[in-house]
């Protein structure tokens, strides 16, 4: 409806006040999650903050206060999920406690730098922005996997699974069969079921 659209966005500006820049932002049915760094202090740095808006009544809560390195986040049920190099957090959106997800490569190499991310409530795809993959990971169990693309190996080339290739991915978005990867100046898509990645948008020089 317009006017919670309306209060989301009067929320919003608060938050610009008091938060040297936002992140990211996620949200579920019923609340709006905006992670961004705090001003410094006279101090020294200030730790990093994720806020809680109520969509309905534009009360605004700060969820947790702590340091990240930030990459994407993602939220399930009750559990905030923050790309934080090298590792994965979960943050509850009800206590905001935060923990470690526990990670469980394999033989893959280990995560580098988290970025983008998107969860069906099973797993959590992200975008391993310096290792240039597209990455899953089971949430239950931790278990990582490698979608899309090859460890250190980088260029624009379409194909399935280690086939593709990948510059610095970073941004993603899903419509529940697909993923949608902003890649250096390209937007990718990846075909969740079996890793098919196609380039839907090109820069004009390629």
């Amino acid at each position: 409806p317009q006017n919670e659209r309306r209060v989301v966005w009067c929320s919003i500006r608060f938050l610009l006040v008091s938060q040297r820049n936002i992140r990211e932002a996620e949200e579920d049915v019923q609340h709006l999650f905006i992670a961004g760094d705090q001003a410094p202090s006279k101090t020294g740095n200030a730790p990093d903050t994720i806020r809680k808006v109520v969509i309905a009544t534009a009360e605004v809560t700060t969820l947790t206060t702590s340091h990240f390195y930030w990459g994407g986040i993602t939220v399930t049920g009750t559990s905030l999920y923050v790309a934080d190099a090298p590792s994965i957090r979960e943050v509850s959106t009800d206590t905001g406690i935060v923990s470690s997800l526990s990670i469980n490569t394999g033989t893959l190499p280990p995560i580098v730098n988290p970025s983008g991310m998107i969860s069906d409530a099973v797993n959590i795809y992200f975008a391993d922005h310096y290792d240039h993959t597209i990455k899953k990971a089971v949430i239950v169990s931790g278990i990582v996997t490698s979608l899309a693309g090859s460890a250190g190996a980088t260029s624009s080339a379409d194909g399935t699974g280690a086939a593709a290739r990948f510059k610095s991915p970073s941004h993603i978005t899903s419509d529940g069969m697909n993923l949608y990867v902003t890649d250096d100046q390209s937007i990718r898509k990846v075909v969740i079921a079996t890793g098919e990645v196609t380039t839907l948008v090109a820069p004009h020089n390629q």
